[in-house]
């Protein structure tokens, strides 16, 4: 993509960021339609003929909650953006950091919540995407620009990609080039609003394959969609969540997954990721959120396992370990299972099998293989006995590198499950092996045939279609692959498709412009795929998969967290029938 230099008739001059922010204010209008505000709480009627749906597969964490620079450089945007992977999220940090609420203040606004019995806070919870870019446009150039010292290579990058933001084709273009570093730098302050509001009135963008170039199809959408959603407060977006199904049959029981990643992700020498939102603080604030729901919601979540972090507790002595927060979490804080994510760089079990150089440099440690399947195979023996979920991602994506990504492949799952101890182990294999790229069944990076195999041969053992966001499609190349998929997934055999499960992968999929219709969408996508198994794929085979029909694993702490925390526990009825019983 080529890059052009922009001029224009402005006074070299440099404004001060506050003085802009305080002039550009009138120029915020009109705003990004449909992103001021969230949906607002609903109390949904029983359906006596129908079991209310599950999300099975979820996120509500905002970017305090990961490392998010080493998030976006080293798994979400990794490999693809070339020179400007770097300029692309510090940008996207510039925009979202400085709204997002810490987890201090989410506590505190949850604490008060509770003790007025609202389900609603104080907080603001508009977020226009216009003010934020401008925002992100001015702390860019403070921090990453006009804060480095000219000549330097990331700061000519950081110039660049910045240029390129002002190419959108609606953009008058200028005549020759800005030979004037301060004036250059004053014009995209002065034009910060008025490109971001023309970007509002391009059609919102379909992108459902993964970013290989950012274009201003991406760009938008990321300012439109994205960015006010890791911005917002967890309780906000899990009451959006809640909501994104559509107006007539919402969602009523979602299960939000959180990541802990960090350690495999190894710091940039240029740039330290701010510290993340604790483990621990992340389980208090998804039990608060438990707590605050409306009645005819529930929201409970899985709690992250990292093996890597456990060892290192371990080794270090400390007392709130891994596996104690985990078991803190299900036992009293309303968690329905465990996430485990083995793309960040290990296998479910088999890792003593690999040499510590099998490893990267910034975790390798003697005899790490051994160690990490000593930390999940105690993990899984909790689960197992205690009947506790495990959701893992399945699929060969969202991972540092191939070799890392590999190893979240399902041979690795079946080779624990046939262990006669973890034969029972309530499993949810996330993605199911990679269904979005089903149109390319034969892929070696494609595993759904794997696991479509591996379903009906283990008594607890389920996989997710989720992030499918290919189901919007309506035209184009994009129908075409949304029909071979659906093709391929009609072929599987019936004691595979009667395991399926819904879920969103929601915040994640909120890069796509069509997220709001995914839920429609995927209905009417599946319901000639599935039959007569369509209501059991958004309802029964994740309360069967989950355990809430007996009252000895999940639904048992359920009712007992609802108990001691003085909530009506009657919503978790609507899941108890002998159809779900009788598959557990």
């Amino acid at each position: 993509m080529m890059l052009h230099r922009h001029s224009a008739m402005i006074h070299s001059d440099r404004l001060s960021r506050r003085a802009f922010l305080q002039g550009a204010g009138s120029a915020l209008l009109p705003i990004l339609s449909g992103c001021a505000s969230d949906p607002a709480y609903k109390v949904y009627p029983s359906d006596p003929d129908r079991p209310p749906e599950i999300d099975v597969h979820s996120h509500i964490f905002n970017v305090h909650d990961l490392p998010i620079y080493n998030f976006l450089t080293k798994v979400e945007l990794s490999g693809e953006l070339g020179k400007w992977l770097s300029p692309a999220a510090l940008f996207i940090v510039s925009m979202v950091t400085s709204r997002a609420p810490t987890g201090e203040m989410e506590e505190k606004q949850l604490k008060l919540m509770r003790l007025s019995g609202s389900s609603v806070g104080t907080d603001d919870p508009r977020r226009d995407p216009v003010q934020m870019f401008v925002e992100g446009v001015n702390r860019f150039i403070d921090e990453h620009i006009e804060s480095q010292p000219r000549g330097l290579l990331a700061r000519d990058n950081n110039l660049e990609f910045l240029r390129f933001l002002y190419q959108y084709p609606r953009f008058p273009p200028q005549n020759g080039l800005l030979l004037d570093a301060e004036a250059e730098l004053a014009y995209y302050r002065i034009n910060a609003a008025r490109i971001a509001t023309q970007a509002g009135t391009n059609r919102h963008p379909r992108v459902t394959s993964r970013l290989s170039l950012p274009t201003w199809d991406e760009v938008v959408n990321f300012i439109k969609s994205w960015a006010p959603l890791w911005s917002k407060y967890r309780y906000r977006l899990a009451s959006q969540l809640e909501n994104v199904a559509g107006p007539n049959e919402p969602i009523r029981f979602v299960a939000p997954a959180i990541l802990d990643s960090g350690n495999w992700l190894p710091d940039d020498p240029g740039y330290k990721s701010p510290p993340s939102t604790s483990l621990a603080q992340q389980a208090r604030i998804m039990r608060l959120i438990s707590l605050v729901q409306p009645p005819g919601v529930a929201v409970h979540g899985y709690i992250g396992f990292d093996p890597l972090r456990y060892i290192k507790d371990q080794q270090q002595g400390n007392s709130q370990d891994a596996l104690a927060i985990v078991r803190a979490a299900v036992e009293t804080q309303g968690f329905v299972g465990v996430k485990v994510y083995p793309p960040m760089g290990f296998r479910a079990i088999g890792n003593a099998d690999l040499g510590d150089d099998c490893f990267p440099p910034h975790v390798r440690m003697k005899h790490l293989g051994v160690l990490l399947d000593r930390a999940l195979t105690e993990l899984y023996s909790y689960c197992v006995d205690n009947d506790v979920p495990i959701l893992t991602h399945c699929s060969h994506s969202q991972g540092p590198d191939d070799r890392a990504m590999q190893r979240a492949h399902p041979r690795y799952w079946r080779r624990l499950l046939d262990i006669p101890k973890f034969r029972s182990l309530r499993l949810n294999l996330g993605h199911a092996g990679g269904i979005f790229d089903y149109d390319k069944p034969t892929d070696s990076n494609v595993w759904t045939n794997e696991v479509a195999d591996m379903l009906g041969r283990y008594p607890n053992l389920y996989a997710d279609v989720s992030d499918l966001a290919i189901v919007t499609a309506t035209s184009g190349k994009d129908k075409a692959q949304k029909d071979a998929i659906l093709a391929n997934v009609s072929k599987l055999p019936d004691c595979a498709k009667a395991r399926l499960m819904y879920g969103t992968d929601w915040l994640l999929m909120g890069r796509y412009g069509e997220a709001g219709t995914y839920r429609d969408a995927m209905r009417t996508a599946m319901g000639p795929v599935l039959g007569a198994d369509l209501d059991n794929f958004f309802s029964g085979n994740a309360a069967a998969f989950l355990g809430l029909s007996d009252d000895k694993g999940t639904r048992g702490r359920l009712k007992a967290f609802y108990k001691a925390n003085s909530k009506n526990d009657s919503i978790l009825d609507k899941f108890y029938h002998p159809r779900i019983a009788s598959l557990t």
